[in-house]
């Protein structure tokens, strides 16, 4: 397959490339991951005046309408940079589950006011990665005299949620059924907390007691509602894998600079043949997985599902970027596991990508089933 990209592409990415230069620095990032926020709004403004939060949605929201690979492309330059921010959250997952999902009239209320950055969207689904022995992200639904639902329960790992102005819900009803839901994120009985977690990403736990949801805020319902997650996230896997190969591009550079100029018996490090063969593996993985990654985006951008090629990106990307950060470490020594380091930060990142839609383990009995075994 021909992974060239269009000359418009090219200039897309180049426009990313000197946005991201210029306004996140490590120093700048380092910054806001610490920040009580956890994004910039300054940055996360002028994102959205770029149009980079309606890359793919229809202009009459005021989108661009641009293809999934243009959007492919903005992931693989964030990774690269590391610039942490709501956009996946917001515009990817809830945007494609209102896009893909919603009436003509939730469109309409929610995706201008998503795609302008005004409002922050997140989404709280059920558990795809590990969490804590005797808990799961459990939301039942009931109907009330009016014929409003009613949330109950915990969601876990909820990201952003605590600077989201709604939560779409991935709910249940008594049947076991998938509810999708929009709701407020003040609304009452809705709780916020912070989750503390090892890789520092933007985690929450969000308690419902009781909130109340209007008719009108139910996106889809039953095989509507899980076929709209399937599709959610196949895209949002395969973003994720564009962020994956962009991280490990920047984590290759940094290794082999290092090596270059980091001296040890009187010489450069990457003159010695073991670090020269560790190098050289982390390139050959990096091709591969630049490889798988855009083969899945190219196929979703063409129209077809993606899924079985999702799932090979996600487990090639996945397995690949976390060795390559352990070795860039043991290559850099102490200082790469130190927090002024750019590389123990694409370390965390690697892990969070990992667990993220899967381990590689789960996708693999994906692509087994899809073979017929």
């Amino acid at each position: 397959m021909d992974f060239e990209l269009t000359p418009e592409q090219n200039m897309l990415k180049k426009s990313f490339q000197e946005f991201l230069a210029k306004e996140c620095p490590f120093d700048v990032v380092r910054e806001i991951r610490k920040s009580d926020m956890g994004y910039s709004p300054k940055i996360w403004k002028k994102m959205a005046d770029l149009g980079w939060l309606g890359l793919v949605f229809e202009e009459k929201y005021g989108g661009s309408e641009g293809a999934f690979l243009d959007l492919f492309v903005l992931f693989e330059e964030l990774g690269k940079a590391q610039l942490p921010s709501p956009l996946f959250a917001s515009p990817v997952m809830a945007g494609f589950l209102i896009s893909e999902a919603g009436s003509d009239a939730q469109k309409e209320a929610y995706l201008p006011r998503l795609i302008d950055g005004k409002k922050i969207f997140t989404v709280a689904l059920p558990d795809e990665t590990p969490v804590p022995a005797g808990r799961k992200t459990v939301i039942s639904t009931g109907r009330n005299p009016d014929g409003d639902y009613i949330l109950n329960g915990e969601a876990l790992l909820v990201p952003h949620a605590d600077v989201a102005d709604m939560i779409l819900f991935c709910a249940e009803d008594q049947n076991r059924s998938p509810i999708l839901c929009l709701a407020d994120s003040k609304s009452s009985g809705l709780r916020v907390s912070a989750l503390r977690t090892i890789t520092e990403e933007r985690k929450f736990v969000v308690a419902c007691a009781n909130v109340r949801v209007s008719g009108k805020n139910v996106i889809a319902e039953a095989d509507n509602a899980k076929a709209a997650l399937e599709r959610m996230k196949t895209k949002a896997m395969v973003l994720k894998c564009g962020e994956m190969i962009g991280g490990f591009k920047q984590v290759l550079d940094m290794t082999v600079n290092y090596a270059s100029q980091r001296k040890q018996f009187g010489v450069p490090i990457g003159k010695f043949q073991a670090i020269q063969h560790f190098c050289a593996e982390m390139a050959i993985d990096l091709q591969g997985a630049q490889l798988i990654a855009y083969q899945a985006a190219s196929a979703i951008s063409s129209g077809a599902s993606g899924e079985v090629e999702a799932a090979m990106a996600k487990a090639w990307c996945s397995d690949t970027y976390v060795n390559a950060t352990r070795i860039s470490q043991q290559i850099h020594g102490g200082i790469g596991f130190t927090d002024e380091f750019a590389v123990g930060l694409y370390f965390k990142h690697a892990k969070e990508s990992e667990l993220m839609f899967g381990h590689s383990k789960i996708k693999r009995q994906h692509i087994a089933n899809a073979i017929g075994l």
